[in-house]
């Protein structure tokens, strides 16, 4: 934030003498300096020439609600001095507790409308990291699942190759059988021929 203006500012106030209650300063005290005043309250205190008396309705410091600034000890002669208000009301300084000024507002409902703020804020932001969290463990479940199923792949890959093997290997084995009982069958009848050829040969 920049430099601003206690005039342009929310918690720029003035207190009620017999209240002492915090008010909204008003636009003519911000901008003129000019206090907000009343018919006194003493009769005696008027005059035939002026008319009655009046008497200020507020105190001649104005009041930060938020205690940055203490403008009685910052420039105490300002007390009678219009021109000391609104050089004080106008300068720029530097401020973190600044709100722009919504007139009809209050300083404490400035006050309470930078708590709902905050609060919306805050919850727009819950909100955000609420939904990224739930994203991201989405994410982290689909990944999951994804890997899952790539390991499922494998398996039936790998059991369907196994299977493959077996039935080869057991093909193998068959016509490995087959081909050894013919061979011993061949071999049976060659033994036989030649038992017989030779008794043959030693008959004659």
């Amino acid at each position: 934030m920049g430099k601003v203006k206690c005039a342009d500012c929310g918690f720029f106030a003035q207190r009620n003498k017999i209240s002492r209650e915090i008010v909204e300063a008003e636009d003519r005290f911000r901008s003129h300096g000019e206090m907000a005043v009343k018919a006194s309250s003493n009769p005696s205190h008027g005059d035939p020439l002026f008319g009655p008396a009046t008497e200020a309705i507020y105190d001649s410091f104005p009041v930060c609600f938020m205690r940055v600034v203490d403008f009685r000890k910052e420039k105490p002669e300002m007390e009678f001095n219009l021109r000391l208000r609104v050089e004080v009301a106008s300068s720029e300084r530097d401020c973190v507790s600044y709100t722009p000024w919504k007139q009809g507002f209050s300083p404490k409902e400035h006050f309470e409308m930078n708590l709902l703020d905050a609060q919306r804020t805050w919850q727009v932001e819950r909100d955000r990291e609420d939904k990224e969290w739930r994203n991201q463990q989405a994410a982290q479940e689909h990944q999951w699942r994804e890997q899952q199923a790539a390991k499922e792949r494998q398996w039936r890959l790998e059991d369907h190759e196994a299977a493959k093997a077996d039935a080869r290997e057991n093909r193998i084995r068959h016509w490995q059988n087959i081909a050894v009982g013919l061979f011993v069958a061949i071999l049976s009848v060659v033994a036989t021929l030649a038992a017989v050829w030779l008794g043959k040969l030693l008959g004659e």
